[in-house]
């Protein structure tokens, strides 16, 4: 296949055709269709390598009407990931996207009830058109780089969650994103508004079997917290060592509001993805925790950018990255405070742990303030595994694996400490099928 700007648009018509959509979205494909050819990778990504020409960049995948239908190994990777079959059927808000379709979904009443839009987002956009089009491409445009305009060009699929002022979702909101089609793109787009007081959590898993190749994840996140809102989006990344991922995530937070962003990175060929928030209102606050675990030749470019914009804001930004093989973890940490927002701190703390000598990692802190009554702050942290502490777990009978798991757990922990319990507990066994893999 030639991916030429003909196809592309034509792509984009097709796309925008199948799923019903209005003018003025169609024209945005067919826009950003034009402008992939003439834009650049993302900084952060200018060193990943992508055959676009070999990717499929539409797949529809069949609808699921009761959760026994869903593929099998959809279901085993939901067992694996901790969520059993009998608890997925519980999950008051939960969605399965297959390469370019959502097959399965369940939102409950007890959401309806609560005024909250939890769905599909390509249903939001006939259901609730003005309010998704207010929202949509806001935080990141297609004119932004090469990888944007492709995704605004061909994406399908995706969620949109809006929560009502003063509504407290009382449980998280789940989406599990599965490659199964040989090759495949795929770019699903969500968007989570959380208004004036209102608290939501918004999990993510990504999945790919260990048969796929060279497949592509290129989705976006955009976040909008208003005054004392508090959003939690939870990521727990699980790809096969043959997929590049390289998603955008935006948040942008105003007076009082929290944003909090966990991410867990496990799998991938390459992973290349640095999230960017933005405090603008005083007293507003962001944290992100990123927690990589690379093996073999896979490589994890992360980081996260946040922008201090108004006075009394804080930032904390933990990343604790784990390499073994010749894998490579690099993360770069960028916070900046601008003139007037006084009163305002962030800090940087970011450790690695090294299994073999052929791993690598590096850690970039870039910290800026232009406002004299300030702080900011950096520490990191590299280390290798001691010899005595594996020899001493392997003395007590346990295999090699089963001493490196204790090991990389225990390093993780004082983060994962933090997280609720059963989402831990999932971020755990993710970190014990990527040791396991080894």
């Amino acid at each position: 296949m030639s991916l030429t700007e003909e196809f592309l648009v034509s792509k984009a018509r097709q796309i925008s055709k199948e799923l019903g959509e209005p003018d003025w979205l169609r024209e945005v494909r067919e826009r950003s269709a034009r402008l992939f050819f003439k834009l650049d990778m993302p900084e952060h990504a200018r060193h990943v390598k992508v055959d676009f020409e070999s990717l499929e960049y539409f797949s529809p995948a069949e609808k699921a009407e009761k959760l026994e239908e869903l593929p099998q190994e959809i279901r085993e990777t939901l067992e694996a990931l901790g969520i059993p079959e009998e608890e997925m059927e519980m999950l008051a808000g939960m969605q399965v996207q297959v390469d370019s379709s959502i097959v399965y979904q369940t939102f409950s009443d007890q959401l309806r009830s609560l005024g909250v839009i939890a769905m599909p987002i390509d249903r939001a956009i006939r259901e609730h058109e003005d309010l998704v089009r207010s929202y949509f491409a806001r935080l990141a445009g297609p004119e932004e780089n090469k990888i944007l305009a492709l995704h605004y060009a061909l994406w399908a699929g995706g969620t949109f969650i809006y929560v009502p002022e003063g509504v407290e979702v009382p449980f998280p909101i789940s989406a599990l994103f599965v490659m199964r089609s040989l090759p495949i793109a795929q770019a699903d787009h969500t968007i989570v508004v959380a208004e004036e007081g209102a608290k939501v959590h918004y999990i993510e898993g990504c999945s790919a079997p260990s048969y796929i190749r060279e497949a592509l994840h290129y989705g976006v996140t955009e976040v909008w917290a208003y005054p004392g809102a508090e959003v939690r989006i939870t990521t727990m990344q699980n790809w096969a060592n043959h997929v590049i991922n390289l998603p955008t995530k935006r948040g942008v937070a105003m007076s009082r509001a929290k944003i909090e962003w966990v991410e867990s990175l496990m799998g991938s060929k390459h992973t290349a993805v640095r999230p960017v928030i933005h405090l603008r209102g005083e007293g507003s606050s962001a944290r992100n925790v990123g927690l990589s675990f690379v093996k073999g030749e896979e490589r994890h470019d992360a980081g996260v950018v946040i922008r201090h914009l108004a006075p009394n804001t804080k930032s904390q930004v933990i990343s604790k990255s784990v390499a073994k093989d010749r894998g490579s973890t690099n993360f770069y940490g960028k916070v900046e405070i601008v003139q007037g927002a006084k009163g305002s701190s962030g800090f940087v703390q970011c450790d690695s742990l090294l299994l073999s000598p052929e791993a690598s990692s590096e850690t970039i802190p870039a910290l800026r303030s232009d406002e004299i009554d300030s702080e900011l702050g950096h520490e990191a942290y590299v280390g290798k595994v001691a010899e005595d502490k594996l020899f001493y777990l392997m003395s007590r009978g346990l295999s090699e694996e089963e001493a490196i798991t204790m090991i990389v757990l225990g390093f993780f922990e004082p983060v994962v400490r933090d997280i609720p319990f059963e989402y831990a507990n999932e971020i755990k066994k993710l970190i014990e099928l990527s040791i396991k893999g080894m």
